[in-house]
């Protein structure tokens, strides 16, 4: 359906009729560039969580700050971290950092749609950061939980492509 749009400028200074230099247009590609190896995929993605404490929201754990971490709004058995990652990737490795604490289980899931979980690993929160390496997994989102009493989270790292 043909339209027409009129602009009208009012004000400021009267235009002299003097060539106009314009911006080229965005650059493109003719195919999708290909990562040359495994990135950050977590940072600043959606999380979730079975409840928060007040300054220590779940969204803390993918800004990479270090000095705050998420805290579960109760000590109740069962709360749970939910880190969307927006899309299906291949995962090489997650990283966790928690908090200082009594050595608390935990239980790392993830899920290709959205849906359905897999168990990855199982641990206890011993030592202050953990590494799990998976090869490749695929996945679209990555869950934690705390069976028995939650545990502060400082940091989640997925990397991958």
């Amino acid at each position: 359906m043909p339209a027409e749009l009129v602009v009208e400028a009012v004000g400021g200074e009267p235009w002299t009729g003097r060539r106009r230099n314009l911006p080229t247009g965005p650059p493109s590609r003719a195919h999708r560039p290909t990562a040359s190896g495994a990135r950050l995929l977590s940072e600043l993605r959606p999380v979730f969580s079975s409840g928060s404490r007040t300054g220590h929201s779940a969204d803390l754990v993918t800004d990479h700050s270090t000095s705050d971490g998420w805290r579960s709004a109760g000590d109740e058995p069962g709360a749970w971290l939910w880190i969307d990652l927006e899309g299906l990737w291949s995962i090489s490795t997650i990283q966790l950092e928690f908090g200082p604490g009594p050595a608390t289980p935990y239980i790392v899931e993830c899920s290709d749609d959205g849906q359905d979980l897999h168990r990855l690993a199982a641990g206890v929160t011993e030592q202050p950061d953990a590494t799990l390496d998976l090869a490749g997994r695929r996945a679209h989102a990555v869950k934690v939980t705390f069976p028995q009493a939650p545990a502060e989270v400082r940091n989640i790292r997925i990397h991958g492509q």
